[in-house]
């Protein structure tokens, strides 16, 4: 059984493909269950392919070692900056959207965690937020918003999305 949790559809693409090449199924863990269709990641049929054959036979070292990316300071990285990030970056608060909102819903609908309802047709988050930030990606106006933080920049439409 492979479990996964996807906000753009990356992770859930990569789980089907997986317990595909494992004989297995593949189950959304995320609060909201969503069957879209899926389109393609060019390289990951062959990565899941190689990472799947190395699962069956038990040696993941057999996995090409540009497939994983290692980082410098890892330990750092997860034992003090994540959970420092955690605590003071991640405030479902600083979600807000603009003047270009139109009150559809999609980002309400989206959320896995559902998180978000509407209120005089704008979304108002609650505090039970993944920072998937699928409301911000998947907002057909473009009009979600984390602070300042991502004003002007693009949005990433993954293979769960149209």
């Amino acid at each position: 059984m492979i479990l996964y949790f996807s906000g753009t559809g990356n992770t859930r693409y990569c789980a089907e493909l997986l317990a595909k090449a494992l004989g297995d199924k593949a189950f959304d863990i995320s609060p909201r269950r969503r069957d879209e269709s899926i389109s393609h990641i060019a390289a990951a049929p062959a990565h899941i392919a190689i990472i799947a054959a190395a699962i069956i036979q038990d040696d993941l070292s057999a996995t090409p070692r540009d497939m994983v990316t290692r980082g410098r300071f890892a330990r750092l990285k997860t034992s003090v900056i994540y959970p420092s990030f955690k605590h003071n970056g991640v405030k479902p608060q600083r979600f807000a959207v603009s003047d270009a909102c139109t009150g559809c819903g999609t980002c309400m609908r989206t959320c896995p965690m559902y998180n978000i309802s509407m209120k005089d047709g704008k979304p108002l988050w609650g505090n039970n937020c993944a920072m998937c930030l699928a409301c911000y990606h998947r907002c057909p106006a473009h009009a979600v918003m984390y602070g300042h933080t991502t004003r002007h920049k693009g949005q990433y439409r993954g293979p769960e999305t149209t």
